[in-house]
């Protein structure tokens, strides 16, 4: 996207990841920036949000690509704690996103929202079901007719393995 002319603002918890991302982006002479916050805390996003807005005046594009992973354990021994953590970062992060950004494009009947999927959507992995479970292929279809906004303007990149590659997948 920078490539293409648009500044790009990254979010995440570490900041250390995060310069080093942006600057990458920015030794090639294109506008990166980045906000430090946790993508499952409402208030880290509402914060992210304001400040986007403050200083670029809109949000063109929201991409939520946050997840974890965890280890692989089989699901009698996945603890609450495990469970919850694949939850807020995986399924409540990218709705916060979602729900705070939709009515500043509504407002500018103008944006896009790519939610980057897994092929955890398509195959089954062995002992990752909190994983899994998290599944935004399904998302982009029903915020578009949600929100009543738009063209299309929402969507969901999941890449599939090609056919005939085998299902044996190391994590």
């Amino acid at each position: 996207m920078a490539q293409e002319g648009a500044k790009v603002v990254i979010t995440g918890r570490t900041k250390s990841k995060l310069e080093e991302t942006c600057n990458k982006i920015r030794s090639g002479g294109l506008a990166a920036d980045f906000i430090v916050g946790d993508v499952s805390k409402v208030e880290d996003i509402k914060a992210i949000i304001q400040k986007v807005l403050k200083e670029d005046g809109k949000i063109d594009v929201l991409v939520n690509n946050a997840a974890l992973l965890t280890k692989a354990v089989s699901i009698e021994n996945i603890t609450e704690e495990e469970w919850d953590t694949v939850m807020r970062v995986n399924l409540k992060g990218p709705f916060l996103c979602c729900r705070e950004v939709v009515p500043h494009m509504k407002a500018r009947r103008s944006g896009k929202i790519i939610n980057i999927g897994s092929t955890a959507a398509f195959l089954t992995f062995w002992r990752v079901f909190p994983y899994a479970t998290c599944d935004l292929k399904r998302w982009s279809p029903s915020i578009h007719q949600d929100s009543g906004y738009g063209d299309g303007s929402f969507r969901s990149l999941c890449e599939r393995y090609p056919s005939g590659t085998s299902g044996n997948w190391t994590l």
